[in-house]
């Protein structure tokens, strides 16, 4: 159980080819025997922080044990949040993250650093990508590419999709963004990616 712990933090490290979207994480106590779930709240049962490209949730147990807080009855905690793909997004391989739990290795409830403990997950979560190679080229000719062709791609329903150039000033290499501005053109080949 949680609330056994003198204190526990678990670590999320992403890839560099994942940013963290802001205050997008929720923090739930399982109570797996009356099948409750509670949202916890930041500063209140955890602490949370970003060190660069790591998420770090801190739980103490002057946290966990406090009444109002009854996060020490809780089995689980669950936390949840969403990260969007970048520009250094690796295209055809796992965009990895490196997730840890690090627990004290007693319940002593002394002021005294404890040993602590570091767990893995057997699975580690991943993003994957992939890249589409289109080819612009006119009268039915490969040999004759069309250059500054600007277009859009849409989604099933219709819908634009806002993307970002791969490298700013590179024409040709875009990825999908949900907050991207950029038009999509042809290279000078007719390619784009």
């Amino acid at each position: 159980y949680v609330g056994k712990l003198k204190t526990f933090r678990i670590e999320d490290t992403l890839s560099n080819g994942l940013t963290y979207d802001a205050d997008s994480y929720v923090v739930y106590g399982i109570d797996r025997e009356n099948q409750e779930r509670k949202k916890l709240t930041n500063g209140n049962e955890y602490q949370f922080s970003i060190e660069s490209q790591k998420l770090i949730w801190t739980f103490r147990n002057e946290n966990i044990s406090q009444s109002n807080t009854k996060t020490h009855l809780y089995d689980e905690v669950e936390i949840v949040y969403t990260a969007t793909l970048n520009s250094l997004a690796v295209v055809g391989a796992e965009n990895g993250n490196d997730v840890s739990l690090i627990y004290s290795a007693t319940a002593n409830q002394s002021t005294q650093e404890d040993p602590t403990i570091t767990v893995k997950p057997n699975v580690t979560p991943g993003i994957f990508t992939y890249a589409v190679d289109l080819h612009k080229y006119g009268n039915s000719d490969e040999s004759n590419p069309l250059k500054d062709v600007t277009f859009e791609l849409q989604d099933a329903e219709g819908t634009p999709l806002s993307v970002s150039a791969q490298r700013e000033g590179m024409v040709g290499e875009y990825y999908i963004h949900k907050s991207g501005t950029d038009t999509i053109t042809t290279g000078a080949d007719g390619h784009i990616f």
